[in-house]
């Protein structure tokens, strides 16, 4: 996390894997957005600014796509959201298959972080959070 970082500036914010880009979400006419920054400082870039995002993002083990759930701006009721993963920092849209719902719940929660052993393997993993009652649970 960032230190001094204001929720008027910017939330859920994570390093890029190579440390040198900070991918976060602001809200924008009270409407949340993506954006990227330098580490080392800068004006924060919009990514797709068009698009809302509704849950915490978890950036792909090569720091090269997010994966999150969108909606078209101002259009929640017409345009369901979907989960998609989104290029940085072309932007590029990539629907995906919605993650497997756990039995008894009523979603999948948020993802937490998009896991793999090595940077370029095939094989990856996102974790989930939910909270659960009083309890926070991975999922």
């Amino acid at each position: 996390m960032l230190s001094g970082f204001t929720a008027a500036e910017g939330y859920y914010e994570r390093y890029t894997p190579d440390g040198s880009n900070i991918v976060f979400m602001r809200d924008v006419q009270e409407w949340p957005r993506l954006f990227t920054v330098p580490r080392i400082g800068g004006t924060p870039t919009a990514v797709r600014p068009e698009l809302v995002t509704a849950v915490p993002l978890a950036l792909s083990p090569d720091g090269k796509r997010i994966l999150t759930y969108l909606a078209g701006k101002e259009k929640e009721e017409q345009d369901p959201k979907r989960w998609w993963t989104l290029s940085i920092p072309a932007g590029k849209l990539e629907e995906i298959e919605p993650p497997a719902v756990p039995p008894g719940h009523s979603d999948v929660g948020m993802p937490l972080a998009w896991v793999s052993l090595d940077r370029e393997s095939p094989q990856q993993w996102v974790i989930f959070w939910r909270s659960t009652g009083a309890r926070r649970c991975l999922t």
